[in-house]
């Protein structure tokens, strides 16, 4: 029974760990697709490849540019 503890403590902070590096990889991905965004409005003839718009779709983030 005194194993349980540090087993429980130890699959906590790995599960913690595994959730903050979801949430840090979904920001940077949606960083990124709001700097395509902004790309896109500034710079004529800009577009996405099929895994930039994928990414963008999967942040919710709407690039107004076509997909090559």
């Amino acid at each position: 029974m005194k194993n349980i503890l540090p087993i429980a403590i130890i699959i906590l902070i790995l599960f913690l760990f595994v959730f903050v590096v979801g949430v840090a990889i979904n920001k940077s991905a949606r960083v990124e697709c709001l700097h395509w965004q902004q790309e896109a409005q500034n710079y004529q003839g800009f577009y996405l490849t099929r895994w930039q718009a994928e990414q963008c779709k999967s942040v919710k983030v709407e690039v107004n540019a076509p997909i090559k």
